[in-house]
């Protein structure tokens, strides 16, 4: 589900989830490219869905494991 779906209320900085926090201009999600307000600050990248933080996470997992 789209964080901003998600949480259509949430306010500048907040941290909507652990670590995921709003921001406050629109950036293109590191994993799809669509823009999005949200950022997972351990990535310190923008992130717009739990499938594209789920990707990301195991793109990490694989990639650490080489």
């Amino acid at each position: 589900m789209k964080f901003h779906k998600k949480y259509p209320k949430a306010e500048l900085h907040q941290e909507v989830e652990p670590s995921i926090v709003k921001f406050r201009h629109l950036e293109p999600c590191w994993h799809c490219g669509e823009l999005t307000e949200y950022y997972h600050i351990d990535f310190d990248m923008p992130l717009c869905s739990h499938q594209c933080v789920k990707a990301k996470l195991e793109e990490y997992n694989k990639n650490g494991r080489n």
